[in-house]
């Protein structure tokens, strides 16, 4: 019961928060303002974030002063952590900072997370050897956390995108985390799966509201630091790569973007329409269609994820590398797609200009010409 009462008290908050973001975003015109490159075609608020934060901190902030994060890691420079990567995004919704400075920003939240006990200190490669970091480890770390802060904000590019693949992963994590008895990230991601839910019911399309930079940085952060928490520092594996299996595809899609943005002489962290959802709109499907497809994908991963727990660590990585294939996969079918569409969109012209001239030879010998 108090696991239900801690969703259901986060999801109230949050959603009751939402409306009085909304009222007070047209009172003062903050929005997600209209161009080329978005797909909503109206101005929408961009600080759900505020909403998301604030749910998850109320009951967040009980776990702490009932001492339950206390054997993790020093809860007050966590929290400083967690409420910087936050206000980070949430400055940046309001006052548009440039990416360099959203990037040190960044770090700086990431380097107080590993400050607080936070960190990857080894790797292991199956049973074959295990890296020591080291004095890289705290490197390391800091790269791991600003790779899922970045990861949710370059998704959240469609209506019900992030919000809803960060709630299945959030639900996953909270059942990986009971599995292994791990109540700081069990409680973390319950309290999180509420705030998102309570997000997300005016975020499903048609959206009324989106979290912004603020909720996609606080969100990712907390995915990035959720795997650390509790994990033996020679056992890192199972909590260390489920996020990532969990979001392989949107990581791959970063990847993809960075490519063709090099590719055009663009600056990587110049926004353009090039991210999956746009190259999936661009073949036809409707924003519900991906949706599906996006919490299918996730739901797929995360039950395969599940499944590995009972399986030894050498098979597990190799499923892991699996799952990794299959979005590779994925990637490869969405090019040979769009292939031949531009091939298809190349003939039709000319099939149209040999119609015309057909016509016209027809009406010629209609009329003796």
């Amino acid at each position: 019961m108090t696991k239900i009462t801690l969703f259901l008290s986060a999801f109230c908050v949050s959603a009751g928060i939402i409306p009085l973001t909304i009222f007070a975003s047209r009172k003062l015109h903050l929005f997600d303002h209209i161009d080329n490159r978005k797909i909503h075609n109206c101005n929408i608020s961009r600080l759900g974030g505020i909403a998301i934060f604030a749910g998850f901190m109320a009951l967040y902030l009980f776990g702490v002063f009932n001492g339950t994060l206390h054997h993790y890691c020093n809860t007050a420079v966590y929290t400083t952590a967690i409420t910087g990567a936050f206000l980070t995004g949430f400055l940046d919704d309001i006052m548009q900072f440039r990416a360099r400075y959203k990037l040190a920003l960044q770090i700086l939240a990431a380097s107080l997370a590993v400050y607080s006990g936070l960190s990857i200190e080894r790797i292991e490669v199956l049973s074959l050897f295990t890296i020591e970091l080291g004095v890289l480890s705290s490197v390391f770390t800091v790269i791991w956390i600003v790779l899922f802060v970045n990861v949710i904000n370059l998704m959240d590019g469609m209506d019900g995108l992030a919000g809803g693949v960060s709630l299945i992963a959030a639900l996953f994590m909270a059942a990986i985390a009971f599995s292994n008895g791990n109540t700081a990230v069990l409680m973390i991601s319950l309290i999180m799966s509420g705030a998102i839910l309570g997000f997300l019911v005016f975020n499903f399309p048609p959206a009324k509201i989106f979290m912004g930079d603020g909720g996609a940085y606080f969100l990712g952060f907390l995915f990035g630091t959720m795997p650390l928490m509790g994990v033996s520092k020679t056992s890192t594996f199972t909590l260390f790569l489920f996020p990532l299996a969990l979001l392989s595809l949107h990581i791959l899609d970063i990847v993809s973007v960075i490519l063709i943005r090099s590719s055009n002489g663009q600056h990587i962290f110049v926004a353009d329409n090039n991210h999956i959802h746009h190259r999936l709109m661009r073949l036809g499907l409707s924003v519900r269609t991906i949706l599906v497809v996006f919490y299918g994908l996730t739901c797929i991963f995360g039950f395969i994820s599940l499944s590995l727990l009972h399986l030894p660590r050498n098979f597990a990585l190799l499923f892991y590398f699996g799952i990794f294939c299959i979005s590779s996969l994925i990637f490869l079918g969405l090019y040979i797609a769009e292939e031949i569409r531009i091939r298809n969109a190349a003939v039709r012209p000319i099939r149209s200009m040999e119609l015309i001239n057909m016509n016209i030879q027809v009406e010629n010998e209609i009329h003796g010409k």
